[in-house]
């Protein structure tokens, strides 16, 4: 896999010393009005937006000391961690809206509204974090506008020369027993549709600097200083995907390491059967 040298010299900021990258996102929207409402007993409606970066402004100032680089929105977490945004770690800041329209056979993104990679640069970003919510086996029109969201987001981000991080997220389809609009990952997916989702965005048109899909339920892994390492401490871009039964490890071609290997769309896949766990 070959990068630039704006693409390189960003994921070094995001990236430890030892080229290791411990990222903290802080970027969370639902998620954290929903631990605001439950709190205090109230709806979530009722949440506000003081309320929502006091939360944020706190875990930033917990974690971001021990971080190598912190994930915030653009709208509540930037303004709440901006006082603790240390000079010698790396910011990355999400573009998608946590908001979807959902239909019978798919969920389309969109990105928050009036920010854009070039804004995002301009602030002094060193990285732009995408999630994506994807299923495929979703039908043609859902496929078609997650593709070209991605693609088009991949393709500002080679014009400013500013890593991509994208984030996959499996879900449940309506009247699936594990259905939610929660801004939660499917608990009853099926590894192989997390393999087949990552296979399709390998596609060279799709330029992605890190590519991450979350496993359910999380697990501590150490799977990622294998990639990240090399004897000039440059982290190596490439992709990480965890499920409850399978490991699929995918780097750039200067690394082979593992069991069954194989070539796939110009990059290496590594599958490793058992619990998922290190």
């Amino acid at each position: 896999m070959t990068t630039t040298f704006g693409k390189t010299w960003g994921l070094r900021r995001m990236a430890d010393a030892a080229g290791h990258f411990k990222m903290v996102a802080v970027d969370q929207r639902p998620p954290i009005v929903s631990l605001i409402a439950a709190k205090r007993g109230i709806d979530a409606d009722a949440v506000t937006f003081a309320d929502i970066v006091a939360v944020k402004r706190l875990l930033a100032r917990a974690l971001a000391p021990h971080a190598s680089a912190l994930l915030v929105d653009p709208n509540y977490g930037y303004p709440a961690a901006a006082d603790w945004l240390l000079p010698s770690r790396g910011l990355i800041m999400t573009l998608e809206d946590h908001r979807f329209v959902e239909s019978a056979r798919g969920r389309h993104s969109a990105a928050i509204a009036d920010w854009t990679v070039a804004k995002i640069r301009r602030l002094g970003a060193d990285g732009v974090k995408v999630l994506a919510w994807y299923r495929p086996d979703a039908d043609a029109a859902t496929l078609a506008h997650q593709h070209s969201f991605v693609e088009g987001i991949g393709r500002a981000c080679a014009e400013a020369d500013i890593p991509f991080v994208f984030e996959l997220l499996v879900y449940p389809f309506p009247g699936e027993a594990s259905h939610t609009t929660g801004y939660v990952e499917d608990p009853g997916k099926h590894p192989q549709r997390v393999v087949d989702s990552v296979r399709a965005f390998a596609d060279p048109r799709f330029p992605i600097s890190l590519r991450v899909s979350r496993r359910w339920p999380p697990r501590a892994s150490r799977t990622s200083r294998s990639c990240l390492s090399s004897p000039t401490r440059t982290p190596r871009a490439g992709f990480l995907i965890f499920a409850p039964s399978t490991r699929l490890h995918a780097k750039g071609p200067s690394h082979t390491r593992g069991s069954e290997k194989g070539v796939e769309k110009g990059v290496r896949v590594e599958l490793k059967k058992g619990s998922g766990s290190n």
